[in-house]
């Protein structure tokens, strides 16, 4: 896991397109990179668009978390969180990513492992 301090949006691009990453953990509220603009960007990017993103944020509006879910995110946790909670969410999502993987592994003929 690696923690990326942007100074745009575009830096943590960057950095996303080079590691390829199974999650994104974004809050919405960072120093010179809104999380709804970095969600936005990756669900736009063909290599990143099916990537997994958890936000964590102190805002609890229902309709922006309903604009969120247009957006595909896998998860929403609201502020304060304990590290446990984010472990957990994380974990499942993953899981999650793996048996749908293992799912479209036998549609196509094939051995999950």
């Amino acid at each position: 896991m690696r923690e990326v301090e942007p100074e745009s949006v575009f830096d943590v691009m960057v950095v996303l397109r080079s590691m390829l990453p199974d999650l994104i953990i974004t809050d919405l509220e960072m120093p010179n990179c809104h999380g709804v603009s970095l969600i936005r960007m990756v669900r736009e990017d063909p290599v990143l668009k099916h990537t997994r993103i958890l936000v964590i944020s102190v805002h609890n509006d229902d309709a922006m978390i309903r604009g969120l879910s247009q957006q595909n995110i896998q998860g929403f946790l609201i502020k304060p969180v304990q590290t446990r909670r984010v472990v957990i969410s994380a974990t499942a999502i993953l899981e999650s990513q793996a048996f749908e993987a293992g799912l479209e592994l036998r549609a196509l003929g094939g051995e999950a492992s």
